[in-house]
């Protein structure tokens, strides 16, 4: 990531013009992420379930939580670039789907098919940046005050929804991941 962002800093994109270039920037930045992350994935998935990991160490290292953490800082940092421009819609819609298809991507991966809480706060954390970001242009340019308390009780509601959601996964995590002798009650087979 900083080899990249050094080089875009000295190198320019001759067949795009300079309006689109941070655009390009931040969107080859995301899909190298993304793609890292995919392929970390497939990598672990790969290595055969240790025995001796407890229930409580999760099944990813603390690197995948690392280019995780970055994919979703430059792919919402992509969804949100062009949020105060309304000359540019084609790009704004680009960056949209792309976003939207990442999000997609996270809950598939680590609500359905293997649940991992951190990479789901990373989801929320993201849904909720965009969000705001989309919802301030909305109520911002239209209410004085009025908008701040919609954007507070907005921030509110979306924060709460993804801790309820958060703790669901949670729960679904924790009943998955019991010893199959355990019983509910507290009895042993």
């Amino acid at each position: 990531n900083t080899g990249l962002i050094l080089y875009f800093g000295v190198m320019d994109f001759t067949f795009v013009s300079y309006f689109y270039e941070g655009v390009l920037q931040i969107g080859v930045l995301a899909a190298v992420n993304f793609v890292a992350l995919n392929l970390w994935l497939v990598f672990i998935d790969r290595q055969p379930p240790s025995v001796t990991l407890s229930r409580f160490k999760s099944e990813l290292d603390w690197s995948a939580y690392v280019v995780g953490l970055l994919s979703s800082h430059f792919i919402t940092y992509l969804a949100i670039l062009y949020v105060f421009d309304d000359a540019n819609i084609l790009m704004t819609l680009i960056a949209l789907l792309l976003w939207m298809s990442w999000c997609g991507f996270m809950v598939w991966r680590f609500y359905w098919y293997r649940i991992n809480l951190l990479m789901l706060t990373y989801l929320c954390g993201s849904v909720i940046v965009v969000v705001m970001f989309w919802a301030g242009k909305l109520f911002l340019d239209n209410f004085d005050m009025g908008g701040f308390l919609i954007l507070a009780l907005l921030l509110i509601g979306m924060s709460s929804a993804a801790v309820v959601w958060l703790r669901h996964a949670a729960r679904l995590n924790s009943e998955n991941n019991l010893p199959s002798a355990v019983v509910k009650g507290g009895n042993y087979e």
